[in-house]
């Protein structure tokens, strides 16, 4: 027995990356070019891409599934408006946002150069307080 067909409006976003599937150096994500993933979360992916809009590469935190429902849309609305009013040197700027042709939640944003503090410190240790201090330190003052 053959399942039955699937409506053209359903496949329409068939073969969009979904929540399982990253994307890879090449891809493409509508005008943005992947050159690499730099990190993944529970909501969303970053990648540092090649856009026509801007001269330099730039970061695209893309969420892993569409927006879907209000709940979804305020927590993305909540996290631009928190990044945007905040000026300080160490915190990424935010150049864009919107949202794709598979209705998926994005920002563009300032690619920072530097360690990843992933590798800066291991997470699974406690961090010398007084490199934490200053640390925290850093980040609050600029």
């Amino acid at each position: 027995m053959n399942p039955p067909p699937v409506p053209a409006a359903a496949s329409s976003f068939s073969s969009a990356p979904t929540m399982e599937t990253a994307l890879g150096p090449g891809d493409r994500y509508d005008e943005f070019v992947i050159l690499r993933e730099l990190g993944t979360g529970s909501f969303a992916r970053v990648y540092a891409v090649m856009s026509p809009e801007y001269e330099n590469p730039v970061a695209l935190k893309l969420s892993r599934i569409p927006i879907n429902g209000e709940t979804m849309a305020i927590r993305a609305l909540r996290e631009i408006r928190a990044l945007q009013s905040l000026h300080n040197p160490h915190v990424v700027h935010i150049l864009d946002h919107g949202v794709g042709s598979d209705e998926r939640w994005y920002m563009i944003m300032e690619l920072l150069r530097g360690d990843d503090l992933l590798k800066v410190h291991h997470f699974h240790e406690p961090m010398d307080p007084i490199r934490a201090t200053r640390l925290a330190y850093e980040a609050c003052v600029g």
